[in-house]
């Protein structure tokens, strides 16, 4: 062991004493860091928040700045639980002048593409295909409850965990848990704190047995299809491919990928549900009991208008549709709404956004829309 001469001709052991001052320096600097660093938000051990952007109503675009006015007035923006703030634009052009133009051929659409393992799957081969791009998936959201079921199980009015909904429940139950599974393997406790830093509480209905919503929107009685313009993104999630094991989906750890997540809800026409639950206190009385087609799909659209423009603002050149309100949400228009679905979401990409009428597609690079393929297909 290396000795030195200390003074008046003592020796001193260097290595001990170097050690022993490097694990003060490093315990003291630690602490300093926490307390010191304004910029770190730590949920449990080491769980970081992740961030979550809404973009609201009738276009509505996030910023991590000062907001600025694109054009027009602009509403200031409202704190959500802590979560969410709701901005508003009024102008798309003036939103689209900044935008960068990355493709010039027409992105056509002519079919779901469905995968096994859904979203999540099709995410991971679009990450590989495009490595240096961000990938944009779009939830079909719950109005009344963020993160659909799973948001019962985090309450308490369910049983069960997050990662049970790997095989269970929608599109939206699928997307979370796929997330909240890669993010923090086989722990539930920690899964749970990760949706109730990001999601929980972002949107939903207050909770009084009424139709009023955390996002101010009556969708019982609301006769905008605007009204459904409410999008929330949750940046740089961690989500995975899905394999089978032993007829059971899980996430693959092998093959993970970060997204943007797009949270927004369509309109609901169902007359499924309790009287208390989400279902029935988020039902369209205009789509259900008018049985006005129009106004049903020009809600789908106004929702995924928005989400993928919130996709452009967080720097998104590949964008997954949802099937929004095609499902359970669809009641009798499911056949119908099924049928003009692709359609419905060409439009979208043709319609004229840009400072000189250019159209979505010019945006991204890629856009699909993402079924998933279940075993019974």
């Amino acid at each position: 062991m290396h000795q030195v001469s200390g003074q008046a001709g003592q020796t001193t052991n260097k290595s001990w004493y170097v050690r022993c001052w490097e694990k003060i320096c490093a315990c003291f600097g630690r602490f300093f860091c926490c307390v010191c660093s304004p910029t770190t938000s730590v949920s449990g051990a080491g769980q970081s928040q992740q961030s979550t952007v809404p973009l609201g109503q009738r276009g509505t675009i996030p910023s991590s700045t000062p907001q600025t006015p694109t054009a027009g007035p602009a509403t200031p923006p409202q704190a959500r639980s802590g979560k969410a703030q709701l901005f508003r634009v009024e102008d798309r052009p003036m939103f689209y002048a900044d935008k960068e133009i990355v493709n010039y051929q027409r992105i056509v659409i002519d079919e779901v593409q469905k995968k096994e393992g859904g979203v999540g799957t099709f995410g991971y081969e679009m990450s590989q295909r495009y490595p240096n791009d961000k990938i944009g998936i779009m939830v079909a959201a719950n109005a009344g409850l963020p993160g659909g079921d799973i948001g019962n199980v985090i309450a308490g009015r369910k049983r069960g965990t997050v990662a049970y909904y790997m095989n269970h429940g929608g599109q939206e139950e699928r997307v979370v848990a796929n997330w909240a599974e890669t993010t923090h393997p086989n722990n539930d406790s920690r899964q749970r704190r990760l949706l109730e830093d990001n999601i929980v509480g972002a949107w939903g209905l207050k909770d009084d047995g009424g139709t009023d919503t955390v996002q101010d929107v009556d969708y019982v009685t609301s006769e905008d299809p605007l009204d459904y313009g409410s999008v929330w993104v949750v940046d740089n999630a961690r989500l995975s491919a899905v394999h089978n094991i032993g007829r059971r989906d899980a996430v693959d750890p092998q093959r993970t990928f970060s997204a943007c997540l797009l949270f927004g809800a369509g309109p609901n026409a169902s007359d499924s549900g309790t009287a208390s639950g989400t279902m029935r206190r988020t039902r369209s009385r205009r789509a259900a009991d008018n049985k006005d087609y129009d106004f049903f799909k020009a809600c789908i659209q106004a929702v995924l208008r928005t989400k993928f423009d919130a996709a452009i603002e967080k720097n998104v050149k590949v964008v997954l549709f949802d099937l929004t309100s095609t499902d359970i949400y669809a009641g009798e228009f499911k056949r119908r709404i099924l049928r003009d679905y692709v359609a419905l979401v060409q439009e979208i990409l043709d319609e004229p956004v840009g400072p000189n009428g250019e159209p979505r597609w010019m945006y991204v690079k890629h856009a699909a829309i993402a079924g998933i393929k279940l075993r019974r297909d």
